[in-house]
């Protein structure tokens, strides 16, 4: 299998033996384990996570800050208002 593996990359026994003498051993293995598992998603993904809002409109609308600015709070900077003018005080 460690065979197979170093063949794919195009690894050789050379490549392992300069690795281990730059102390790169860890390196190397975590590169095998590494091709040999698919790749996991990041922990640190906060797809679907609801964030609180920070602005909210003359009308209730609200925003989170995050992504495009919403069409209320556009159309309210284009008449000279300012982001700032709806921010949340906590």
């Amino acid at each position: 299998e460690i065979l197979a593996t170093m063949q794919a990359f195009g690894i050789t026994a050379k490549d392992l033996q300069a690795a281990s003498a730059k102390g790169g051993k860890v390196k190397a293995a975590k590169a095998a384990k590494a091709a040999k598992q698919p790749r996991a998603k990041s922990a640190k993904s906060n797809a679907g996570v609801s964030v609180a809002p920070k602005f909210r409109g003359p009308n209730g609308e609200t925003w989170s800050g995050r992504g495009l600015t919403p069409r209320w709070l556009a159309a309210l900077e284009a008449q000279g208002s300012r982001k700032e003018d709806f921010a949340i005080k906590d």
